[in-house]
């Protein structure tokens, strides 16, 4: 379950047309109400056992998506720098 929800969200992520987009994917699945943060309020219902390797799971996938969204920001925020900079070149 949380490896299919961390592949839609890499997904989402990866087809993010804009900053903004990008930014909103990270708020629906990284954010407080999030699909993370839902996922890791029903981890009390889970066996010790469970909740170990659960939890592993998760702070993986949060991780990843993390990393993921990290990347995304940098390359939008590369691309708008550069589509600045020729906005501005002087001859």
């Amino acid at each position: 379950a949380i490896e299919a929800l961390a592949a839609a969200a890499l997904a989402r992520l990866d087809a993010a047309a804009d900053a903004e987009a990008l930014e909103a994917v990270r708020v629906d699945v990284l954010g407080r109400k999030g699909s993370l943060a839902e996922f890791g309020k029903g981890m009390g219902k889970l066996t010790a056992a469970e909740r170990v390797e659960a939890g592993k799971a998760l702070n993986a996938a949060k991780t990843s998506l993390e990393a993921a969204y990290g990347r995304e920001k940098e390359a939008f925020a590369a691309a708008a720098l550069a589509a600045r900079l020729d906005r501005e070149w002087v001859d």
